[in-house]
């Protein structure tokens, strides 16, 4: 054992090398323990800090593992932590400290696993379910272990559960969800004994206790010392001092006369942390304190308050003693500036000391009475991460007589000030490495889609989740407001990235820091209430959604309305618009058209009333919580109600909205929501053609997504590039892009990144079929071969794994479309071949499948069906199926979206238009176009009896179809990839013409201008810029 440096000379703190009295306690414990009554037990102690009770569960636990049929936890499982919080962790938790032996009927290791997995990736909802999955399985395990054995379990710190906030609203729990979860549980097992410790105000914990039947209940006291007690703890002190190598300290402390001890026990009271920093001064201080120098007489004779004043006289100079004369004074003081704990990297920097200087410090303090170490969540692989991950603090004590003596002076500010500045850099400085050990993860990931180090993936986020937290709690202690600026931030990240874990975890911490904001009296810190809980009160809806849980996040909104109106009110007008901007996300996310005409109507009203009060300042939102957090609604709503537009398909109107709220992101410093907004954005103004802005944007989106570290958002960027590139025409781009985002799902196993990827991917191949690049058939055929299975595996996932309708009906579409233009391949080289048939007859399977599930609601994702089953219907010369698709097409389509003869525009409103029905519009023309003009060919093509009147018709209906196609076209974009193959398609054809039959083409398309008042149409510039205009 290490002796002490002669410098530490506070050794009178020491840790004693055993467990000081409690005997009576123990016993007792240990009867109820090798009770046979199979009925499970709870033992309750509830004392003071300082009284010594995570001790005793350590001594408890310790024995009860050398009982026969006992299986005794090896630790006790800590509420300091956030995972017991939940029943998943808290089962986890039980599951790692019981040791428990394998079961052949158990998969809870194996969900445990896919838990971890699932999170790492960011996989939300999956991990939400096995997370269910796993809690059910643990039930069943340890009732299956209960049965034959008895288990014991102990839970320490069980005050932090509850979440004792002033205007808490009643529909937001005030104690953990994990105490719930073992209030069901405990009545199911047998043979269950459990401890649990706790302060004073985890009374109400034992009250829930008494209220279970065939539970049987024990409460355990501690108290103070007895005097005997008092005796032997100092003689187990000397015995320690001599183990430390101290015989000085030993000697001193055998020294001390029984009337001196007994003096130590009166000021003492008996409490075990009092008397243990008062045999401190004992030990090492000489002379004596006055109080310490009085007679047992004396201390009878005085007062309550003159004791009082006695005890705040030896600690306020013992604090005094430790910070002047001792490097454990120093070292105490850092640590206390830090109560989340330090590390030796933590401790070198506060102290400006070197690193084996911190080891040392640590080393030392570490057997002191006041030193407490807490379990890290994630076990070390190796010496470094252990040195990062042990942390060590202060016995809770020691934290509150530090405050009263040392940080609330006001000499202390500057020291303070450095302090905040020092914790602040660290963690910086920690969240960087980690997010840089992120990358490296990564780096075979996105270069060549090896599936990732899953363990390391795991623990490194674990250790970021761990940070963000941590940082979050510095920054509101700090600078509240600064401090709920970054709460936010952190929070809006976790959601985005289906982290929920990490969103609970905030939500913890900011309910952590406002009970010590109560304890503390702290009302002039600028902080404003009403945000606070009307934050908290959005979570469990908001982590609802993160899971896909939308129907029990609904359910929810509408407690919050009914429960909470004293708090929608107060936090007016950001609480009210939050839940009604969530509501509306909820709706739009279901889909449906009642759902999304509901959403529409909440989003209209929230921001046209929100946006006469959204400040246009920056700086000055700084200043206060309310004016920051509405901006950052109002912000929400724009996206939320682009996303509702771009869902509909009204894209002019979503470019609008994510525009204003991309400008708003960037104001408030939240970058997840940036990258969202801007890839969305970008996918937007791909449909209208705007490939060189939708491309910076999402190439920025990606940059920030890689910044913030979760990879799942940087595949859906990389696939939003791909998607560019496909629209654009460059499909080996596309397919280049689309390949690095696959290699991020591939090796995350994300199975709607795969499938969303798989959907892009699989079009990428059929269009790069069609180019003069691709000009071997058995060439084409082999990329249409892989375009059938990349829409089939899309297909597998959208219908199986993460069902998902648009999706789904994305992937039937796109199989249609291979099978269709795989088709015509076969039948252009032999039209006999019955494998033509075949391929068509799949092909009209799928569109057929495709247009049933997009329903009414997916109505551009119908019609999109509907064209295509009519163009496969003119490759396969089959009429009627042509005739009929396009005709149930047209009457999807209303009438308001067809080009008005009077104003030559559709009569609805383009911001309002579901915009991608005009291109589908356009294909019908142009399929009516081109049938038209194969009748023109086969009359002209007659060398006898050609009908003259007959090709003129023809060769008009031709140039109509032709003329209105493109004007459609048009009003979605000019550069459109479709577009510009629809131009290049009648330009082939119309080149073909005489100049007579070019001239009655053209005075047909003038017409057309002049019937639908058209102006100049876009078939005139086509033809005119091409040469081949024969008009005026």
């Amino acid at each position: 054992m290490a002796n002490l440096d002669p410098s530490f000379h506070s050794t009178g703190l020491f840790a004693t090398a055993r467990l000081v009295g409690r005997r009576e306690q123990i016993e007792h414990i240990l009867k109820l323990i090798r009770d046979p009554s199979p009925d499970p037990k709870g033992i309750v102690v509830i004392d003071d800090g300082g009284a010594g009770k995570t001790k005793l569960l350590e001594e408890v636990l310790r024995l009860a593992a050398d009982e026969s049929d006992v299986i005794a936890a090896r630790e006790p499982i800590d509420f300091y932590l956030m995972s017991p919080h939940l029943r998943y962790g808290l089962a986890d938790g039980f599951y790692q400290v019981l040791q428990l032996p394998p079961s052949e009927t158990s998969r809870f290791a194996d969900l445990r696993s896919d838990v971890e997995n699932l999170t790492a990736i960011g996989d939300a909802t999956s991990a939400a379910g096995k997370r269910e999955e796993a809690v059910v399985d643990f039930v069943k395990y340890l009732q299956e272990i209960t049965d034959h054995k008895r288990v014991v379990i102990a839970l320490d710190t069980v005050e932090r559960i509850i979440y004792d906030i002033p205007g808490l609203p009643p529909f937001i729990a005030d104690v953990a969800d994990s105490w719930k979860w073992l209030l069901e549980l405990l009545p199911q097992l047998k043979n269950f004994v459990f401890l649990m410790a706790g302060r004073k105000e985890a009374e109400r914990l034992r009250d829930d206790l008494k209220a279970l039947s065939g539970v049987k209940l024990e409460s355990v006291n501690l108290g103070n010392f007895t005097d005997t007690e008092c005796r032997e703890y100092f003689q187990v002190l000397a015995e320690t001092a001599h183990l430390r190598g101290r015989p000085d300290v030993a000697s001193r402390i055998e020294a001390v006369t029984k009337d001196l001890r007994q003096v130590v026990y009166k000021l003492s009271e008996g409490k075990p942390i009092s008397l243990s920093l008062f045999a401190d001064l004992v030990a090492l201080e000489y002379p004596l304190p006055d109080p310490l120098r009085m007679s047992m007489a004396q201390l009878q004779a005085a007062s309550a308050a003159e004791l009082e004043k006695m005890r705040e006289e030896l600690n306020e100079g013992l604090i005094a003693r430790l910070i002047e004369q001792s490097e454990v004074g120093r070292t105490v003081v850092a640590m206390g500036r830090a109560p989340r704990g330090v590390n030796v990297e933590l401790l070198r920097r506060l102290l400006e000391i070197s690193e084996d200087q911190a080891k040392k410090h640590l080393e030392e303090f570490s057997y002191l009475s006041i030193a407490r170490k807490r379990r890290a969540e994630v076990e070390a692989d190796s010496q470094a991460e252990r040195s990062i991950l042990e942390r060590w603090f202060l016995h809770d004590e020691m934290y509150t007589l530090l405050k009263k003596y040392v940080y609330d002076a006001d000499h202390d500010a500057p020291e303070a000030k450095k302090a905040a500045l020092i914790v602040k850099q660290y963690y910086f400085d920690r969240l960087e490495a980690r997010r840089a050990e992120l990358a490296e993860i990564y780096e075979p990931v996105e270069r060549q889609g090896f599936e990732p180090d899953r363990k390391k993936l795991s623990f490194v986020n674990s250790r970021i989740r761990n940070l963000q937290t941590e940082d979050a709690y510095y920054q509101l202690k700090q600078e509240p407001l600064r401090g709920f600026r970054a709460f936010y931030r952190y929070s809006r990240q976790a959601t985005l990235a289906g982290e929920t874990e990490i969103d609970f975890r905030l939500q913890a911490v900011l309910l952590e820091f406002l009970a010590e904001r109560k304890a503390n009296k702290q009302t002039d810190d600028g902080l404003d209430m009403s945000q606070l809980l009307g934050n908290i009160a959005m979570r469990p809806i908001v982590r609802d959604w993160a899971e896909g849980k939308y129907q029990l996040a609904l359910d929810k909104v509408k407690r919050y309305r009914e429960e909470g109106q004293e708090l929608l009110v107060e936090g007016a007008p950001g609480n009210q618009a939050i839940l009604d901007i969530w509501e509306a996300y909820i709706l739009t996310t279901l889909g449906e058209d009642a759902n999304l005409r509901r959403a529409r109507e909440i989003l209209d009203r929230v921001l046209s009333e929100l946006e006469p009060v959204i400040s246009k300042g920056i700086m000055s939102d700084l200043k206060a919580a309310r004016p920051w957090r509405t901006k950052a609604v109002y912000a929400l709503g724009l996206r939320v109600r682009g996303y509702l537009f771009r869902h509909r398909g009204r894209l002019f109107r979503a470019v609008m909205d994510y525009t204003a709220a991309a400008r708003l992101w960037r104001e408030l410093d939240i970058l997840a929501e940036t990258a969202e907004t801007l890839n969305n954005l970008g996918y937007a103004l791909t449909f209208l053609g705007e490939f060189a802005d939708a491309r910076a944007l999402i190439n920025n989106a990606v940059e920030l997504r890689k910044q913030i570290g979760p990879r799942y958002p940087v595949g859906l960027s990389l696939n939003t590039l791909a998607i560019v590139s496909l629209y654009e025409g460059s499909y080996s781009a596309a397919i280049q892009d689309n390949e690095r985002a696959l290699a991020i799902f591939r090796g995350l196993q994300h199975q709607r990144g795969l499938g969303l990827a798989y959907i892009t991917l699989a079009e990428a191949k059929r269009r790069q079929s069609q180019t003069d690049e691709i000009s071997e058939p058995d060439q084409k055929i082999v990329l249409l071969r892989e375009a059938r299975s990349h829409a089939n595996e899309a297909l597998d996932i959208f219908q199986t794994k993460v069902k998902e309708r648009a999706h789904e009906v994305e992937a039937f579409i796109e199989l249609g479309c291979a099978y269709r233009d795989w088709s015509k391949i076969v039948r252009a080289l032999n039209p006999s071949d019955p494998e033509a048939s075949r391929l068509a007859r799949s092909a009209q399977d799928a569109f057929e499948s495709a247009a049933e599930k997009a329903g009414e609601t997916l109505l551009h994702r119908k019609v999109d069906a509907l064209v295509n089953l009519a163009w496969l219907g003119y490759f396969i010369s089959n009429e009627s199926l042509l005739q009929k698709s396009a005709e149930r097409a047209m009457n999807l389509i209303h009438s308001d979206y067809k080009l008005n003869p009077a104003t030559g525009k559709p009569r609805i409103d383009p911001n309002e238009a579901e915009v991608l029905l005009w291109p589908q519009l356009g294909k019908l023309h142009t399929l009516f176009g081109r049938r038209s003009f194969e009748r023109f060919q086969a009359e002209e093509g007659k060398k006898l009896d050609r009908n003259e009147e007959l090709m003129k018709t023809a060769l008009e209906e031709a140039a109509e179809n032709y003329t209105l196609g493109l004007e459609y076209d048009r009003l979605l974009s000019d550069s459109y990839r479709d577009i510009l193959r629809a131009k290049d398609g009648i330009y082939e054809r119309a080149k073909t013409l005489n100049p007579f039959e070019l001239e009655i083409f053209a005075n047909k398309v003038m017409q057309i201008e002049g019937d639908y008042h058209l102006g100049k149409s876009a078939i005139r510039e086509l033809l005119r810029n091409r040469t081949i205009w024969f008009g005026d």
